[in-house]
C-alpha cells in the first residue's frame, strides 16, 4: 500500500508538471521566419508612431489625454497606431497569442525605446478590457467554485507523505 501510494504520488507531480516542460519546449517566435518578420515589422512601426506620444505613465487619464491629443492633431497616425498596437497586443501579448513568452517582438525594438513602446501597446491593447476577480469576495450572486488542491513532503527520503484536496465553494 504504501509503495502505491509513493508511486501514485510521483505520478500526480509529474502529470502536473507535464503542461509546464511542454509549454518550454515549443518554438519560439525568432525561429519562425513569418513571426519574425512580423515581429520585427510591428516593432519598427510601432517605435515610429509612439514617437508621436509623451512617455506612457501610469495613470491612464494622463495617457488618454495624450491619445486624445494626437488623434485631434494627426488623426492618420492615430488610427495606424491604434490598429497596430492592438493587432501586436493580440498577436504577441494576447491570451491565445501562440508565441505568447517569448521576446522576439521586444527584442526587436531599440533599447532605449524599448520599455515605452511595450507599455504604450500593452495600455492600447487593453483599452476597453475589463477586469474579472474570481475570488470569492468580489463575486455577485450565486456561483460554484471548486478548488483543487495537492502537495508532498519528503519526496528524497524512505517515507513520502502526499496530501490531497477537494473543495467546493457556493458564493
Amino acid at each position: 500500500m504504501k509503495k502505491w501510494l509513493t508511486n501514485t504520488s510521483l505520478l500526480l507531480i509529474l502529470a502536473s508538471l507535464t503542461p509546464l516542460l511542454h509549454a518550454q519546449s515549443d518554438t519560439k517566435c525568432c525561429d519562425d521566419a513569418g513571426c519574425k518578420a512580423l515581429a520585427i515589422k510591428y516593432a519598427v512601426k510601432l517605435t515610429g508612431l509612439v514617437a508621436y506620444l509623451p512617455p506612457c505613465s501610469s495613470n491612464g487619464e494622463l495617457n488618454k489625454k495624450a491619445l486624445d491629443s494626437l488623434q485631434q492633431a494627426n488623426n492618420p497616425v492615430y488610427q495606424e497606431l491604434m490598429k497596430d498596437a492592438k493587432e501586436a497586443h493580440t498577436y504577441f501579448f494576447g491570451p491565445k497569442a501562440k508565441f505568447r513568452r517569448d521576446g522576439c517582438f521586444t527584442e526587436a525594438m531599440p533599447t532605449d525605446n524599448r520599455s515605452n513602446v511595450q507599455l504604450w501597446v500593452a495600455y492600447i491593447g487593453n483599452i476597453g478590457t475589463t477586469v474579472s476577480f474570481p475570488s470569492a469576495e468580489f463575486c455577485a450572486g450565486l456561483k460554484f467554485r471548486a478548488e483543487i488542491g495537492q502537495g508532498a513532503t519528503d519526496i528524497s527520503k524512505k517515507s513520502t507523505g502526499y496530501l490531497g484536496s477537494l473543495r467546493g465553494f457556493l458564493v
